[in-house]
């Protein structure tokens, strides 16, 4: 068999699939439950760094967007004379 056949692993559907929105929701009902009292003391070093682990993949992503959107300002428009 084809070695990619054999790794290969299917896709889960796209209602499954966790999105960026996803993460920010989880980030802020994590904040929110904190913030609230609704976790113990015992809980929060575990919830913490789940929290900062979330919180860096959001921001990760969001670097990530705005180089690719800066980048594609400085593209220059066909026709467009940079000066």
């Amino acid at each position: 068999m084809n070695e990619k056949t054999e790794n290969a692993q299917p896709e889960a559907p796209q209602s499954l699939q966790i999105t960026i929105q996803d993460l920010m929701v989880m980030r802020g009902v994590i904040d929110a439950a904190t913030k609230g009292g609704v976790l113990g003391s015992g809980d929060l070093s575990t919830v913490g760094l789940v929290h900062d682990k979330i919180h860096t993949v959001i921001e990760e992503f969001m670097a990530k967007q705005k180089a690719v959107e800066d980048a594609a300002k400085a593209e220059p428009v066909e026709g467009e004379v940079k000066e």
